[in-house]
């Protein structure tokens, strides 16, 4: 069908079904090879129509409408900066749609100047929650300390996300001054806004911040662990280097574990023999942060250690030792890597086949492809993932003749395999592809999304202009 035979609701269809943003949206379609004779300008209309998207557009793809209204809206913002016209931003920040008015914020933020401050102040005031966090990114990039004021305010939103965007503004534009309100903000209910604090005392703090880091590095929360590692490594020491070798002999594990993880980040060669010594810890969690930390400071010297961990009775460090062989090994090292894709653990067989992946060749293909077929009548989630990463690893080492056996793996019977089939095509495939995947989606679009996700994966690829 020529492009210019669509008329305009069908045009609207192929964008509510996923086009405008493929990798957030689970049911892609082949628009932008339709699309692309239409202006930018008629694209900016279309997507605020379907950021005002209510019911389905047509009478057998039904996109939930959040999904339509999200995609439309990072489209519309795509678009606008495309176009470069600030007036029609700033325009569309008056809009009755929340939607809408989020991508005018982020347009004005790529496009404008000091000058549309006083409007994008106004919007801290939306009733939108993310208008609000993007207006607050738009006067971090926008601004200057003049607006701190404005910013320490939305400290005291009763949305997660504003604070979060508000501690990321502050430290981009504040000083030590600010410290005391960043720490204040340590003790937020939102674990995502006490990782921005860490990060934010990262980057104003000194030397003299490093207790109050040091503690949260016994937080349970895995997030806020990891940005004390990091705000460490920006502030640390050689003094503060002892401080976590101190804590190796903690009754904790996940404090043992993070000053493992700390070790591996602030250390070198030199402290290899701590992650090493490590490695007997009685805990699987230290065990893997050692192993993990060998991979960081280590070289292929340390491959025997690494090697003794693959008969580890737990599978999480078995599966960080087949990771590190992988970074450190080489293809002197496929053999005993292709014997761990007969653990009885799923993620120590999905490790194998990536590391396959990353230190072979197509010669390992036929292993690979063994790995394709189901291993029990009973199929196991950690097998799907095992046979999906298969799918990656042969679009990774194989060519267009491998081409054929990926797209039989479009109508598998597992979802997860599918959606890696989906994703291999759209890596590797071409326009010679296009004809045969929307075949495949013509006849099972009503049963399985996958195949009309790997058309329009291949489509955005080939023919979008964002």
């Amino acid at each position: 069908m020529s492009p210019t035979r669509l008329d305009e609701s069908a045009y609207k269809v192929l964008l509510a079904t996923g086009c405008a943003h493929p990798t957030w949206y689970p049911q892609e379609s082949p628009a932008w090879y339709w699309l692309r004779n239409l202006g930018n300008k008629k694209i900016i209309e279309m997507a605020i129509e379907l950021c005002n998207y209510l019911t389905p557009l047509h009478s057998i793809v039904y996109p939930p409408m959040d999904e339509v209204n999200r995609c439309a809206s990072v489209l519309l913002a795509n678009a606008l900066v495309k176009e470069g016209d600030q007036e029609d931003a700033r325009r569309l920040l008056s809009h009755e749609n929340g939607h809408v008015r989020e991508a005018a914020v982020k347009a004005i933020a790529e496009l404008g100047s000091g000058e549309d401050l006083p409007i994008v102040r106004e919007m801290l005031k939306d009733k939108d929650e993310v208008v609000r966090a993007n207006a607050v990114n738009a006067i971090a990039k926008l601004g200057s300390r003049e607006d701190l004021q404005l910013i320490r305010e939305m400290l005291k939103n009763e949305r997660g996300v504003v604070r979060m965007t508000a501690v990321n503004a502050i430290a981009k534009l504040g000083s030590r001054e600010d410290l005391q309100l960043i720490r204040e903000m340590l003790e937020d209910y939102d674990e995502y806004v006490c990782e921005a604090a860490a990060n934010a005392i990262a980057e104003l703090g000194s030397g003299e911040d490093l207790p109050i880091i040091r503690e949260l590095l016994k937080d349970r929360n895995s997030r806020i662990r990891e940005a004390a590692v990091k705000a460490i490594a920006e502030l640390g020491s050689g003094e503060v280097l002892q401080l976590i070798r101190e804590m190796l002999n903690d009754v904790d594990k996940l404090a043992r574990a993070t000053a493992v993880n700390a070790i591996a980040k602030l250390g070198s060669g030199e402290d290899l023999s701590i992650p090493k010594e490590m490695l007997k810890d009685g805990e699987e969690d230290v065990r893997e942060a050692a192993v993990k930390a060998i991979a960081e400071l280590g070289s292929g010297e340390d491959l025997p250690s690494l090697k003794e961990m693959l008969k580890d009775g737990e599978g999480d460090v078995r599966e960080a030792a087949v990771k590190a062989i992988a970074e450190l090994g080489s293809g002197e090292d496929l053999p005993i890597l292709k014997e761990m894709l007969k653990d009885r653990d799923g993620g120590v067989r999905e490790a194998a086949v990536k590391a396959i992946a990353e230190l072979g060749s197509g010669e390992d293909l036929p292993i690979l492809k063994e790995m394709l077929k189901p291993v029990d009548e009973v199929i196991q989630y950690e097998d799907e993932l095992v046979r999906a990463t298969a799918v990656e690893a042969i679009a990774k080492l194989g060519s267009r003749e491998d081409l054929q056996l990926i797209r039989e793996m479009l109508e598998d019977f597992s979802e997860i395999v599918r959606e890696a089939a989906a994703e291999a095509i759209a890596e590797i495939g071409s326009e010679d592809d296009l004809d045969m995947l929307a075949e495949i989606s013509a006849e099972t679009c009503a049963v399985m999304k996958e195949p009309m996700k790997a058309l329009g994966l291949l489509d955005w690829k080939l023919y979008s202009p964002y």
